[in-house]
């Protein structure tokens, strides 16, 4: 059985993240990735899902996130299976908590984002906010009703849409029954400005087809105070910095530390969009050695891996971090 998830428990040492769940899916399955973003793979081949688990598990991740990432209503009603919802988030939660049963030191994290949903003709097509809200507030529901040990919200970036999900799991945790109310990780994505790599934003949506624009959104301790605002009511136990650039990390963090003393997690990304295919790269080890140690000294907690990355950086992590406190 896992212990509590607690600050002092992830305090206590480094911890593992999973890498990438939907890369992975589309790398070993049999189906190019399409605007659902793998939340039906769960349906169709669930024994793909499943082997990604297990194959983290056994390189040492200690947090496995399931399937769940690009599962909610919000994105599901664009492609007429709202009705499979329910069932797809049942499912994936089953899966991860099969694939960890017998490891120790495991925590199952359902996943939410804030991806946008797409039409047939790949233009973002957000529902009116009232309609936004009572989305995520549902499929919210779904999640914490499941066997978790905790909830991560990821790719968290905008004020228009990453506050409102904020929003909707404080409202949804706060009616909650107490042994329901399991922490939750927020996971933020920042990106340099420019080319000189000295100013941080959080990362725009970088889509071919898109009818609307979003402003630059500074990555500054302020602008990251508007989620810790929106989530006052929950048991807020950690920061992520995920799906940007390894060199992105050690910065962020460092804005990061300016408002956050509590645990905080990295796992970013590997490659690029080619959309809708995810174009994964060969991780530098050597770069990524000097990059992890950078990220002790800050201080940091948990460490995996976003769209690109590969058991094979998890094992990487696991011995490096080894006996490491």
């Amino acid at each position: 059985m896992p212990k509590k998830l607690d600050r002092n428990l992830l305090k206590s040492k480094r911890w593992i993240i999973d890498g990438a769940n939907g890369s992975e899916i589309q790398r070993l399955g049999e189906e190019a990735c399409t605007g659902d973003f793998g939340a039906m793979s769960t349906h169709t081949q669930a024994n793909i899902v499943e082997k990604v688990h297990r194959l983290y598990v056994e390189a040492g991740a200690n947090f496995i996130i399931a399937n769940t990432y690009s599962s909610n209503y919000n994105i599901l009603s664009t492609y007429n299976q709202e009705d499979k919802c329910q069932g797809l988030i049942e499912e994936s939660i089953a899966l991860t908590n099969k694939a960890v049963a017998g490891a120790d030191d495991r925590f199952v994290a359902a996943s939410i984002s804030e991806h946008p949903p797409f039409d047939d003709n790949l233009k973002l097509c957000w529902p009116e906010e009232k309609i936004e809200m009572e989305n995520w507030e549902k499929t919210l529901a779904f999640l914490f009703d499941q066997n978790i040990d905790c909830l991560f919200l990821e790719l968290i970036r905008t004020k228009e849409h990453g506050v409102m999900l904020a929003k909707a799991v404080n409202n949804v945790w706060q009616k909650l029954p107490e042994h329901k109310k399991v922490p939750i990780f927020v996971g933020l994505v920042p990106e340099f400005v420019d080319a000189d790599k000295k100013k941080l934003r959080f990362m725009k949506p970088h889509y071919e087809h898109k009818n609307e624009s979003y402003e630059d959104f500074t990555f500054s301790a302020d602008n990251i105070k508007c989620y810790f605002d929106a989530l006052s009511g929950v048991d807020l136990l950690g920061i992520n910095i995920m799906h940007c650039d390894f060199d992105v990390v050690g910065p962020a963090v460092k804005i990061l530390r300016e408002c956050w003393d509590g645990p905080v997690g990295v796992y970013p990304q590997n490659g690029y969009w080619d959309y809708p295919e995810w174009i994964a790269l060969e991780v530098d080890f050597v770069k990524a050695k000097v990059q992890l140690e950078e990220w002790l000294e800050l201080d940091v907690n948990m460490f995996g891996g976003c769209c690109g990355t590969t058991p094979t950086l998890i094992k990487f992590l696991a011995k490096e971090l080894k006996g490491r406190l």
